[in-house]
């Protein structure tokens, strides 16, 4: 494999394990959480927001070869109509349109993997399709995710 094949895999394994790691809840901290909860967690005393758990899994496409995103789970703001991918630090999202339940947007990713794309995500009731392009380095990578709503959990 030569340095820039080498270098386009880890700009996709660094996309995939901000698009699989991202927290299912955001975790407690402050005063509105008890320290002394019984056994099976923290419980806490000021009602929290309602969001929807969704599933996501899917594929990347580079270079002729199909490789999976591993399943990952994420609690979801109901409200927000920005139905766009999660991003590593170095990356932004900008001219994000939505247009009844399908979001369009661009994405651009500086040091240390530059690289820039599109893509659109569309959304029902109960499912959400997400497909984006990104290209780095003269390289073409397809984004593919399909997601399914699990049920309710807290923000």
């Amino acid at each position: 494999m030569n340095y820039k094949s080498y270098r386009i895999v880890s700009i996709v394994l660094a996309l995939t394990a901000s698009l699989t790691s991202m927290p299912l809840v955001a975790q407690p901290t402050g005063e509105d959480w008890d320290c002394c909860s019984p056994p099976g967690g923290l419980i806490s005393r000021t009602a929290q927001p309602a969001g929807e758990e969704w599933e996501y899994q899917g594929n990347i496409d580079m270079m002729g070869m199909k490789m999976p995103i591993p399943a990952n789970k994420r609690c979801q703001n109901p409200e927000e109509e920005n139905n766009t991918p999660p991003v590593e630090s170095n990356c932004e999202i900008n001219d994000v349109v939505t247009e009844g339940n399908t979001t369009s947007f661009k994405m651009v990713c500086g040091e240390p993997n530059p690289m820039e794309g599109s893509g659109t995500s569309t959304r029902t009731d109960d499912k959400m399709d997400v497909n984006y392009t990104m290209t780095a380095e003269g390289a073409v990578m397809s984004f593919s995710m399909t997601g399914k709503k699990l049920g309710s959990c807290t923000l």
